[in-house]
């Protein structure tokens, strides 16, 4: 894990100008300034991509990872119009796969863990069961398009639990996870862990209203999670 060089020289100034343009982000939406709030949501991505790469070029993956992610964000500016909130909805998917292509090789099947996978997995699909059916999500394309996304976010969710506790994950991958150390694991843990919450306060607040109608900080919530699971899971790969 190269943390050291995440905090000297040109990366230093690249994380500064990061931070900082997602600190005025956050800010935006907390106090609900709409044109900051879209002029820097954008750069943030980009930003982060620039860090990754002044420390160790990224891979493929996280390169379109990241660069899916800066899509998504443009596009869910307006999460209310179908067609951007659709599109962004595939962005987003196509980059947690890419998150996907990034860590799952480290997975292997270990069939004496059946048991415990029948388990996790049962409790995951409840869990997407229940999100669907608390979303009222209106049928058709779209309904079609969030569980797609929620499998896939699971799929996400699921892979680095695996890492972490050492189920199908293949001998020594558990120490040294996309070529690292275990906290590249617990990154990518707490990442997928993040985007969980993330996205669930977004489909909330774009499905169900009645529910987050008092929340006025619903964008800096959202914000606030998303960005921390992207530099997460950036930073679990170096």
């Amino acid at each position: 894990m190269e943390f050291n060089a995440l905090f000297s020289g040109l990366p230093a100034v690249a994380g500064i100008v990061f931070c900082l343009c997602a600190a005025v982000h956050l800010t935006a939406c907390f106090i609900q300034q709409e044109s900051v709030r879209r002029i820097t949501k954008p750069a943030l991505m980009p930003l982060l991509l620039l860090w990754i790469w002044l420390v160790s070029s990224p891979s493929p993956a996280v390169l379109c990872a990241l660069l899916l992610g800066m899509t998504g964000d443009f596009l869910l500016l307006k999460p209310d119009k179908p067609v951007f909130f659709s599109g962004g909805l595939a962005a987003f998917l196509a980059g947690h796969l890419c998150w996907l292509a990034e860590y799952s090789r480290y997975l292997k099947p270990e069939i004496s863990k059946l048991p415990v996978l029948v388990i996790i997995v049962s409790l995951y699909t409840a869990y997407a069961i229940l999100s669907i059916r608390l979303l009222k999500c209106p049928p058709g394309l779209l309904r079609t398009g969030v569980i797609c996304y929620t499998v896939v976010l699971e799929l996400l969710h699921f892979t680095s639990v695996c890492i972490v506790t050492g189920i199908l994950v293949s001998t020594g991958a558990r120490d040294r996870v996309a070529g690292n150390d275990i906290i590249s694991a617990y990154l990518f843990l707490a990442g997928s862990s993040l985007f969980l919450i993330s996205d669930s306060i977004l489909a909330l607040t774009v499905f169900r209203k009645d529910l987050t109608a008092r929340l006025p900080v619903q964008n800096f919530l959202i914000m606030l999670t998303y960005i921390a699971a992207q530099m997460c899971l950036a930073f679990g790969t170096l």
